[in-house]
């Protein structure tokens, strides 16, 4: 008898709008600190296991997958100590049920309802809030709007399919990243900030069940600090750089905090603003330069070390719930980090007010202290230390899966393949 934990992939790895390389490479990790655990990947759909296929060589373990394409292959899973898988869509895209997500919560339904396994479910972002899907769909159909009929008889298949079988949250874990030492923000996105009507499990439940992994290992912190450790700190350009998404519910803070930053009449230093959604920005000045594009992968850490600092305005809150992921990629790129202070106001990132400015104006003569190499290397080396230490002391240790699983029969797997250390 052994503990499998199944990872359900239900959507395409490694692209702008799916699920990102880096929420797939740290499975190196886990895998690192459960030895005791084998790991089997779930494809709904041929897909998805191809695109398990395209990725395995970014694990350093053997990759085995079982493929469920529908209610048939449930059985499949049968052997299954738990399973792990990623959040589904919070919205209905055109009025249709996704076909991938309606697939995934049939079998985490399955799972957690009639194996009793435990579902350990990736909560990637304070910002993006937790729909059961099923509700979702409950209370659409609920809504009784004109346009309902239509939405029944367009995802027919899709009602049927999910039927009245929900997600058990007693045996849900919330897999985030943060500190629970810094702030319990689970319980936000998956109750405090969705409607009454959308919540299917307690607060006290969402808290209970929240298991919180330090930023290291959710942003593979280390692997990429090595991976990119031959850049030098030198910046290409004399200019200054935000790289994010401007597209979405997500991000439609960011482009809000931008539109009110250049509404001063003041002159700004030379920068470029990268991200899908980045020309909805208005702009006042032709020093600020709009470029409508995704940068992924190694291309991203390549274009940070090449600007003069990377400008923070996290989601476009004044307040943050934890370090945001592209300030960890700063660190391994040698980019320092200039953090817009209506967007942080509690210096959750950094104690050093040096590191924060306001306005136009405290933005030119950070801009201008930059340019002295010595002082940016000075803020790399600082902010490198501070972020180290947040990683040493303020983080929760690394679960196990062992101490919520219990071993199970074998699971029968559909394709095996041996992969090559990277």
């Amino acid at each position: 008898m052994k503990k499998t934990i199944g990872v359900l992939i239900f959507t395409k790895i490694g692209t702008k709008t799916s699920l990102l390389i880096g929420e797939f490479e740290f499975w190196n990790t886990f895998k690192k600190f459960n030895p005791d655990i084998e790991f089997v990947f779930i494809a709904i759909s041929n897909f998805t296991k191809k695109s398990i296929l395209e990725h395995r060589e970014i694990l350093n373990f053997p990759v085995s997958i079982i493929q469920v394409n529908g209610k048939d292959d449930f059985h499949k899973l049968d052997g299954l100590s738990g399973i792990f898988t990623y959040m589904t869509r919070s919205t209905f895209f055109g009025g249709s049920i996704d076909i991938p997500c309606t697939k995934a919560y049939g079998v985490c339904a399955y799972c957690t309802t009639d194996l009793g396994i435990p579902l350990f479910l990736r909560t990637p972002d304070s910002e993006y809030p937790y729909l059961d899907y099923l509700q979702m769909v409950k209370v659409r159909i609920a809504s009784g709007t004109k346009s309902t009929p239509k939405f029944i008889e367009g995802n027919k298949k899709q009602i049927e399919f999910l039927g009245d079988k929900f997600i058990d949250y007693n045996k849900t874990y919330f897999v985030a990243n943060g500190s629970s030492k810094v702030c319990d923000w689970v319980q936000d996105v998956a109750f405090n900030d969705i409607p009454e009507k959308n919540r299917v499990a307690d607060i006290e439940t969402i808290k209970k069940n929240s298991i919180y992994v330090s930023d290291e290992y959710l942003h593979n912190v280390s692997i990429y600090t090595e991976r990119y450790s031959h850049l030098e700190s030198k910046a290409e350009y004399d200019k200054l750089l935000f790289i994010g998404y401007l597209r979405g519910s997500v991000a439609k803070g960011r482009i809000k905090t931008f539109n009110e930053m250049f509404k001063s009449e003041s002159e700004f230093p030379p920068m470029d603003i990268i991200g899908p959604g980045a020309s909805d920005i208005k702009k006042n000045s032709d020093n600020i330069n709009i470029i409508d594009d995704a940068i992924l992968g190694p291309k991203f850490f390549e274009t940070l070390n090449k600007y003069l600092a990377y400008i923070f305005i996290g989601k476009g809150n004044p307040y943050n719930k934890y370090i945001n992921k592209t300030v960890y990629d700063c660190m391994a790129a040698k980019c320092p980090v200039i953090v817009y202070e209506p967007c942080d106001q509690t210096k959750l990132l950094f104690k050093n007010t040096e590191f924060y400015f306001t306005t136009p104006e405290e933005l030119n003569a950070i801009y201008e202290k930059l340019k002295n190499p010595e002082t940016r290397n000075r803020w790399i080396l600082e902010q490198k230390a501070e972020l180290e230490r947040v990683l040493a002391e303020d983080m929760d240790p690394m679960f196990s899966f062992s101490d919520y699983c219990k071993s199970n029969s074998n699971v029968k797997i559909d394709f095996k393949f041996e992969t090559p250390l990277f």
